[in-house]
C-alpha cells in the first residue's frame, strides 16, 4: 500500500470583516494518500499557542465574525504518513457603525442582567453649546424598540457643563412615557471623576435599575414592574450615546474625552460572564464615514475597554 504524506495545495487567506454583521470563510486543501483529515486551529496570541476548534474538521471553515480581531487560523492535515500545516491566516475585525451608539453589544442569548463601571468624564463645552453624551448599561435596543437602561448624563446647557444620573424604560409608556427619569441631584449628586457602577437585572416580574456612586457614597435601586408585552431581552449593552439622536449629525454630541468601561459583564441564558464570553458586536458612532466616537479593543479579561470622543 502506497502512502504519501500530506502536501498543502491551498493556503487560507487573511480576511477583513465588520463586527457582528458577517461571516468569515476560510478554505484550505492538501493532497496525500490516504486522504488526510483536517483540523482547524486558532491562535489568540500572535501564533505563540494554538488551540483546536471544536467541530472545525472540514476543508472549509465558516463562522460568525464578532470579537476575533487579530486572531490567526490554520489547518492541520494528517494521515498515516504524517501531517502538514498551512500558513496562518489573520482575521481583521473592524467595528460596525451607528449614528448614536459607541460601545459593545452582547447578543445571541436571553439576557437577564448587565453591569459595568466607569468614571464620569469631564465634558468640554463650547460657548453657548447645547450638547450631550450619556454613558449607560442596558438590555435590549439592538434590533428592537425597547431598552431597559441606566447611567450618567454629561451635557452642556448653554455652554455650562451639567452632570446627573438617570434610568429609563425606553418604549414603556407607563413609566414617564418611556423617557429618562433623572435622579434627584441633591440626593444623588454626580460630578466629573466620580466612580459609577450601573446594573440592570430582572427579578421575577420586576426590573431592578441600580446605580452606585462610590465616590459620593450613594446607591439608588429602583424597582420597575415589567411592561406588557415583556421586553425581548435579546441584547446587552455598554454604550456612550448621543441622546439627541444624531441630529444634527455629530453636532449635538458633547466632547466627553475618554470613558473607560470596566467590569462589563452580563447574564445570558443563566450564564454570567464578560463581554467576550458572548457573541458580540463592536460599534463606533459615525456621521457617514466620519467617526464621532471610537472604541478600543477589549482587554485580556474581555470586560474592559475605552470609548473616545472623535468629534
Amino acid at each position: 500500500v502506497i502512502t504519501l504524506q500530506p502536501v498543502i495545495t491551498l493556503q487560507p487567506t487573511s480576511q477583513s470583516a465588520v463586527s457582528g454583521t458577517g461571516m468569515a470563510v476560510l478554505a484550505a486543501a492538501a493532497s496525500g494518500t490516504p486522504t488526510p483529515s483536517v483540523q482547524w486551529q486558532v491562535s489568540t496570541d500572535g501564533g505563540a499557542t494554538w488551540t483546536a476548534i471544536a467541530g472545525a474538521t472540514s476543508t472549509s471553515y465558516e463562522f460568525v465574525v464578532s470579537g476575533q480581531n487579530g486572531y490567526q487560523y490554520r489547518a492541520v492535515f494528517t494521515n498515516t504518513a504524517g501531517s502538514a500545516t498551512t500558513n496562518p491566516a489573520t482575521l481583521t475585525v473592524t467595528p460596525g457603525s451607528s449614528p448614536t451608539w459607541s460601545g459593545y453589544v452582547a447578543r445571541g442569548e436571553t439576557f437577564s442582567a448587565v453591569t459595568g463601571s466607569w468614571t464620569v468624564p469631564t465634558v468640554t463645552c463650547a460657548p453657548g453649546a447645547d450638547t450631550a453624551a450619556n454613558q449607560w448599561v442596558g438590555i435590549d435596543g439592538y434590533g428592537n424598540s425597547t431598552v431597559e437602561q441606566d447611567g450618567t448624563y454629561t451635557d452642556c446647557a448653554g455652554g455650562t457643563p451639567q452632570y446627573f444620573a438617570w434610568y429609563e424604560m425606553w418604549g414603556d409608556p407607563s413609566l414617564n412615557d418611556g423617557l429618562p427619569i433623572a435622579l434627584s441631584p441633591s440626593a444623588y449628586p454626580v460630578a466629573p471623576g466620580d466612580a459609577i457602577t450601573a446594573s440592570i437585572s430582572l427579578s421575577g416580574p420586576t426590573w431592578l435599575m441600580a446605580l452606585t456612586d462610590t465616590t459620593k457614597g450613594w446607591t439608588s435601586t429602583t424597582p420597575v414592574a415589567s411592561p406588557a408585552p415583556p421586553p425581548a431581552q435579546s441584547s446587552a449593552e455598554w454604550i456612550v450615546e448621543d441622546p439627541n439622536g444624531g441630529v444634527p449629525a455629530g453636532q449635538a454630541l458633547a466632547d466627553f474625552g475618554t470613558v473607560s468601561f470596566t467590569g462589563a459583564t452580563a447574564t445570558g441564558n443563566g450564564n454570567t460572564g464578560p463581554i467576550s464570553s458572548f457573541a458580540y458586536t463592536a460599534l463606533q458612532m459615525t456621521n457617514g464615514s466620519i467617526p464621532l466616537a471610537t472604541i478600543g479593543p477589549l482587554d485580556s479579561t474581555g470586560q474592559d475597554f475605552t470609548d473616545t470622543y472623535a468629534g
